[in-house]
């Protein structure tokens, strides 16, 4: 996760945007002082749609930051590979299982790169 947030901070800081947090590191101490703790038993939206076999919204997160990076000449190596795994040639069954998921309903077909999902579900 820190690579993740620095490959962030680094995009939002090329690009101008202000955050609420001034820096990667001040950000990450919130990450995982008070949000990480407060949420453990918390499932996400994220692991909910991939239990469920629907299309995540990691090509709005991870996804966009390494398309902002990419003309800026800002490498996004972690964003990427998070993007790729989840968005990529994986079938759906092979990244839960890699992610030791148990789906709530049975997986069929994979993720296309567009985010939509491929395949009968």
């Amino acid at each position: 996760m820190d690579r993740i947030i620095d490959e962030a901070y680094q995009v939002a800081e090329r690009k101008d945007v202000r955050l609420l947090w001034n820096s990667a590191s001040e950000y990450q101490e919130l990450f995982y002082g008070k949000l990480l703790p407060a949420t453990y038993d918390h499932q996400s939206s994220m692991l909910q749609d991939l239990q469920r076999g629907r299309p995540t919204e990691i090509n709005s997160l991870n996804g966009q930051i390494w398309r902002y990076g990419k003309p800026l000449s800002i490498p996004t190596p972690y964003n990427e590979t998070m993007t790729r795994l989840m968005l990529g040639g994986r079938r759906n069954q092979n990244l839960l299982d890699l992610l030791c998921i148990k789906p709530t309903v049975p997986i069929v077909g994979g993720f296309h790169p567009n985010g939509s999902v491929k395949g009968n579900l």
